[in-house]
């Protein structure tokens, strides 16, 4: 039974200068695989964009005089070119942008899985934080040294951030491997989906807010 999460912290020469505790409101965050899965699965459905689109006869265009003759023609007898028996006709229970794929996925679910992701990451030493990443300009250099000093797994990493940051999104958007997300704004996908997990300066206070 685990109800708080031991996380490194390192300054700024990537030396361990001790751990902070992440306290949540649940009791056991034992990585439960049913309870992710649903979450990871409603989160990627929400983001699902609706592409195909087809229309129906009321949307095509084309004249609305009889092609042909009621009888003698050895066709069907049609009132329209856009209806579907036709070719460039409507189509009939086609896929429409109207489709709604969201789901919904209660608060207590989601950070529920969040805090479970945080704790296997944690005890698989996967996650650290770090002091508060800032940049004074766009540099991907300089954006780079701020981490580079750490030792981290070989795999893709997660910069979890307090807030919004241009300077620091452009800036290291050119890594490869390398994401970065605000602390508000992460997920359990995010967590999982990534090899290393830093925190920078205060987000994990923010996180622990959003835990509770």
């Amino acid at each position: 039974m685990i109800s708080a999460i031991s996380i490194p912290k390192f300054d700024a020469n990537g030396k361990k200068s001790g751990d902070v505790k992440l306290n949540t409101k649940f009791k056991d965050l034992k990585l439960n695989s049913a309870l992710i899965k649903q979450v990871i699965i409603g989160y990627l459905t929400n983001k699902r964009i609706t592409l195909a689109n087809t229309k129906t006869r009321a949307e095509v265009s084309g004249g609305g005089r009889k092609p042909f003759r009621q009888k003698g023609t050895g066709s069907a007898r049609t009132g329209s070119i856009r209806t579907p028996i036709h070719i460039g006709g409507g189509i009939v229970f086609g896929p429409t942008k109207a489709r709604n794929f969201k789901v919904k996925i209660n608060k207590n679910m989601r950070t529920k899985a969040l805090a479970q992701a945080i704790a296997a990451k944690a005890n698989s030493n996967e996650t650290f934080q770090i002091p508060e990443v800032k940049l004074e300009k766009f540099n991907t250099k300089e954006a780079l040294s701020k981490i580079a000093k750490h030792s981290l797994k070989e795999g893709s990493i997660l910069l979890v951030i307090e807030k919004a940051d241009q300077k620091i999104f452009i800036s290291y958007r050119n890594i490869a491997g390398l994401d970065v997300k605000t602390a508000s704004g992460i997920t359990c996908y995010d967590i999982l989906n990534h090899d290393n997990i830093l925190f920078s300066g205060k987000s994990l206070d923010i996180v622990k807010n959003n835990l509770n």
